[in-house]
């Protein structure tokens, strides 16, 4: 009985989910077709953030790699004490 429950209980989290994402796609293309957003500008600026988390990323795995280099100095020069 407490599986039925617990199924039950997820199965409704994922309706509600998925009513919300309805909801906020329903709004999207009001706007798009309302015209309160123009698609290619939006287009444009999906592209520009696009590349800005492209470089943020390249950004992210340069700092970890010198943390990296940095901590395996430490190592090392704790090893010399």
């Amino acid at each position: 009985m407490r599986r039925l429950l617990d199924e039950h209980a997820a199965c409704r989290r994922r309706a509600e989910a998925a009513e919300r994402r309805a909801a906020e796609l329903e709004a999207a293309l009001r706007e798009v077709s309302g015209g309160a957003v123009d698609p290619l500008e939006m287009s444009a600026r999906l592209e520009a953030l696009e590349a800005e988390n492209r470089a943020l990323r390249e950004r992210l795995e340069q700092a970890r790699r010198a943390v990296g280099r940095l901590v395996a100095r430490l190592d090392f020069l704790e090893g010399d004490r």
